[in-house]
């Protein structure tokens, strides 16, 4: 007989201003950042630390939250009009200076340092905006998924297979002696939350294993426009 422990974990696989090629463009969403009613000084841009443990010190955002809709300036020039929801795109160099205005004359002025050498994320929340994307580079979850396969008979184990309901054939174990476990591990994105069943199967001197299942539910958060 087997036994399965089924685990996974997340990786945070977002593209940064040091993933190559350096990007051009950024793209926002206008969702009200972190807290629609603390804009400033929810943004999680604050809390980035690139590879060199360097902070994005040249951030600024204030003196107000916007709300509704919004008009959007960089230094130099007009950008757009936009609501809750709304995604738009900039040259990367243009966000060094934004200004948000929304109908009731609360004004948000942003400034960022955009030569790569501070931390920019997808995912990071900067004042009303989040940014989701560099170039057409957006964020994703990474899964990465563990299956546990202990024999917890008392005769050995052979020709073992492992497989996932949504990921199908994850592998084969040759043997496995009682109480010797081996580790596989597979890999997927993942937009929406997800369950998995995992099955084992395989054969002893007593004839066929019985299957063992276990499941695990991976849950996603996907950002939404407040």
């Amino acid at each position: 007989d087997g036994d399965g422990v089924f685990k996974c974990e997340i990786i945070l696989n977002n593209p940064n201003c040091d993933s190559k090629p350096k990007p051009k463009t950024v793209t926002w969403l206008y969702n009200g950042g972190s807290d629609p009613e603390d804009q400033c000084d929810s943004s999680t841009i604050r809390d980035l630390r690139n590879e060199k443990g360097k902070e994005h010190k040249d951030f600024s955002c204030g003196p107000d939250n916007v709300f509704g809709q919004i008009r959007v300036e960089s230094k130099d020039d007009f950008v757009g009009i936009f609501g809750l929801g709304d995604e738009f795109r900039m040259d990367l160099n243009d966000i060094k200076e934004m200004t948000l205005t929304d109908n009731s004359g609360n004004r948000q002025e942003l400034t960022f340092h955009t030569s790569c050498s501070q931390p920019i994320e997808v995912g990071m929340t900067a004042g009303a905006l989040t940014l989701v994307a560099f170039d057409n580079r957006r964020g994703s979850n990474e899964v990465r998924y563990f299956y546990e396969v202990r024999n917890v008979g008392n005769v050995k184990a052979t020709d073992i297979t492992v497989e996932d309901n949504r990921l199908g054939f994850i592998g084969t174990i040759d043997s496995l002696d009682p109480d010797e476990s081996i580790t596989l591990d597979a890999r997927a994105i993942l937009d929406t939350t997800t369950t998995n069943i995992a099955t084992t199967v395989g054969t002893s001197s007593g004839g066929e294993c019985s299957d063992t299942s276990n499941e695990v539910t991976v849950s996603v958060k996907v950002i939404r426009p407040r």
